[in-house]
């Protein structure tokens, strides 16, 4: 069981009858939260070895290349955030009774 944090969060009631500030479960399947681990975390991280590895063969200062790799990963970030909506709806949560 992971730690307990109280969290805001919006999903869609399937019907499931709860109030404001009811303690529930939030649910989603495995492939959802592999999707999400790989999007947050393993493709950043591949991103930064390609960018310098990429940058540094191109005859470029660490420093140039760090630099030119964060570019790369803010870029990254820049558009999860613009698709959050289409990335949204392919995330499916749902609601239990705790």
């Amino acid at each position: 069981m992971s730690e307990q944090v109280e969290k805001k969060v919006r999903i869609p009631n399937t019907g499931i009858p709860v109030t404001k500030g009811e303690t529930v479960n939030v649910v989603m399947s495995t492939s959802t939260g592999f999707k999400s681990v790989f999007l947050a975390y393993i493709l950043p991280i591949v991103l930064l070895i390609l960018g310098v590895a990429v940058f540094t063969s191109l005859s470029l200062s660490e420093g140039v290349s760090a630099l030119l790799t964060l570019v790369v990963i803010a870029i990254y970030y820049g558009v999860l955030f613009l698709l959050r909506k289409v990335l949204e709806s392919k995330f499916e949560m749902r609601i239990e009774k705790f």
